[in-house]
């Protein structure tokens, strides 16, 4: 007969490392990119973002999502073929919590500093050894703060990218 143990599920050694690295690279990722959070609007967010009818109201939204990125921002440019319905949901999903542009900064870095955790796991998950763990933190910080991704943290209008 077995005896049925009262233990709860522990952790084991190896993934409370990977717990642990994991938020480091987020505190890391969202520590680098905290100077944003007092940019303020930057290029091309004061004609496409600024101006969309998603931040003002419910029905902003569904005028935002049902048009392509820049005639529903601005009627003065010219019909596109970027229709960014989710980018524009996220849009007026962020400025429920606060006052844009800073709320939208937060939810660009909040979305990278996800990336980069799901890159960090995926790299750890394919090499499952502690050189894993090495190679998962060197590729993790290299994309995330490597100059090519900076724009799409950056720049508001870019929230396409990192979704």
């Amino acid at each position: 007969m077995s005896t049925i143990s009262n233990r709860g599920p522990e952790l084991q050694p190896n993934l409370r490392l990977r717990v642990v690295v994991v938020a480091a690279l987020v505190l890391c990722v969202t520590a680098a990119y905290t100077p944003l959070l007092v940019s303020g609007w930057i290029y091309n967010d004061v004609n496409i973002v600024q101006s969309s009818p998603a931040l003002e109201d419910l029905a902003g939204l569904g005028r935002a999502i049902s048009t392509d990125l820049y005639s529903q921002a601005s009627p003065r440019l010219e019909e596109s073929p970027y229709w960014r319905p989710l980018a524009m949901a996220s849009f007026w999903l962020n400025t429920q919590f606060g006052n844009a542009p800073l709320t939208l900064h937060i939810g660009n870095i909040v979305l990278h500093a996800l990336a980069t955790a799901l890159l960090a796991l995926v790299v750890m998950q394919r090499h499952g050894n502690s050189a894993g763990i090495v190679a998962a933190v060197s590729a993790a910080i290299w994309w995330a703060l490597h100059p090519e991704n900076v724009e799409a943290v950056s720049c508001i209008s870019c929230r396409y990218d990192l979704l």
